[in-house]
């Protein structure tokens, strides 16, 4: 089941796969998911934007998130 999750690209760091961080709106489910594994897609739609709202999917196995399409920004997020 796909819910609005939060996704964040660094804006400096130290870490040289340059981390993602991408979350939902309890943060019980974050992950961390280097730059290289980022789809150019999600990028494309993430544009100059250093946070912004995707739909996404929980991977149990992997404790990760799958993101897909960009919806509207979420203020009580």
């Amino acid at each position: 089941m796909a819910s609005v999750v939060k996704v964040q690209r660094p804006t400096q760091s130290n870490d040289s796969s340059n981390s993602w961080l991408i979350y939902d709106e309890s943060r019980k489910r974050q992950s961390t998911t280097p730059e290289a594994e980022i789809s150019h897609g999600s990028k494309v739609m993430m544009g100059a934007d250093y946070k912004a709202f995707f739909l996404g999917s929980w991977n149990k196995k992997t404790h990760s998130w799958t993101i897909t399409k960009r919806v509207a920004d979420s203020k009580g997020f």
